[in-house]
């Protein structure tokens, strides 16, 4: 009895493998992305933000910026502008998450009113500063005037 020996694995285990059959050496396997909790999460919250500011150039016209200050203040490349306009499904979520922020004016007054009150709290800080500087001061001088009358009383009594 004669036993074959064969180099390749049969058809079906050489796919289990990951080997590809000579008929489809050339195609590609489909991708598929893995969704974790995580990026299901992010997913859903572009499809929020989108439906509450729009499409990529509709934000940037209400911003009214150009294409080029738009990459500035999102910190990419024009060219990647110019693909995710063609195709918004690849804008990361991250991005869009920026475009949020930039157009609402809600969080751009937030930032700004803690910013005021940041500053006023410095300004504050300061003149409390000063204000105790001042008063040990006048201390000290109220002590040397009180100690010169005293040398006057003492000195005119004499």
């Amino acid at each position: 009895m004669e036993i074959e020996v064969s180099n390749h694995p049969p058809e079906n285990e050489a796919l289990n493998r990951g080997f590809k059959s000579p008929e489809n050496i050339d195609e590609k396997p489909p991708k598929t992305e893995a969704k974790s909790s995580l990026r299901m999460r992010y997913l859903a919250e572009v499809e929020i933000i989108r439906r509450e500011i729009g499409g990529l150039e509709e934000v940037r016209n209400r911003l009214q910026l150009s294409r080029r200050k738009m990459c500035q203040k999102l910190m990419v490349d024009p060219s990647a502008w110019t693909r995710w306009c063609r195709d918004e499904s690849k804008v990361p979520p991250h991005i869009w998450k920026m475009l949020w922020m930039l157009s609402s004016k809600g969080v751009s007054e937030a930032l700004s009113l803690n910013h005021r009150v940041d500053r006023i709290s410095k300004d504050l800080e300061l003149e409390i500063r000063y204000q105790r500087r001042l008063i040990k001061t006048l201390g000290f001088l109220s002590l040397a005037f009180a100690g010169l009358a005293l040398v006057l009383t003492l000195w005119s009594s004499l």
